[in-house]
């Protein structure tokens, strides 16, 4: 099974995580991610919404966090608002996720030797800005990112199926399962 994440087939996602793994913007000290849900028309979108923060968490700052701790605000089964917090060796990684409560969209990784900063709906992005220490010069990295995505994850799909591979080469088993391990603490948290 292949997850719907077609942010991590986009070009301009494979170029921040080249940025940020390659040391461009030096040691990760922070990772800062918000996410809220802009459809209506459905109800309980927290765990869609979840895997969006929680891959590029999982990719740009690894699966071995030394502790994780869950602010959670629920309506009966329905998980409203949280704030996930991750304390890795090195840095930390805080996420927010709106259900039905409104948070500003962004990602922002701050590094050793710079920042990258994504605004707005960040997951669907063409572009992210990176800023330096010691610079007002702000350097924007720009991709072509067309329609909704949905042609980028078909050529992976494609691509696995003509290779006769099971796996994506974009959404590792580990961090799958890791994600679900973090949604069921998530879940079991308390307000």
């Amino acid at each position: 099974l292949m997850e719907n994440i077609k942010m991590v087939h986009i070009y301009v996602f494979n170029q921040l995580l080249w940025m940020t793994q390659g040391g461009l913007i030096g040691d990760i000290l922070s990772f800062n991610c918000s996410i809220s849900k802009n459809d209506e028309s459905r109800s309980n979108l927290f765990y869609d919404l979840s895997v969006y923060t929680l891959l590029p968490m999982l990719k740009i700052m690894g699966l071995d966090y030394e502790k994780a701790d869950f602010n959670v605000s629920k309506d009966g089964d329905n998980i409203e608002f949280a704030s996930m917090n991750f304390v890795y060796p090195n840095g930390r990684a805080v996420i927010n996720v709106g259900n039905t409560i409104r948070v500003d969209n962004q990602l922002e990784i701050i590094g050793t030797k710079g920042t990258i900063r994504m605004k707005g709906d960040w997951w669907r992005s063409k572009s992210f800005e990176l800023h330096t220490p010691g610079s007002s010069d702000v350097q924007l990295y720009t991709t072509n990112f067309e329609g909704n995505g949905f042609k980028y994850l078909i050529r992976e799909l494609s691509s696995m199926l003509s290779n006769n591979r099971i796996n994506s080469k974009s959404i590792f088993e580990d961090e799958s399962i890791k994600i679900v391990e973090i949604l069921e603490d998530v879940k079991k948290a308390e307000k």
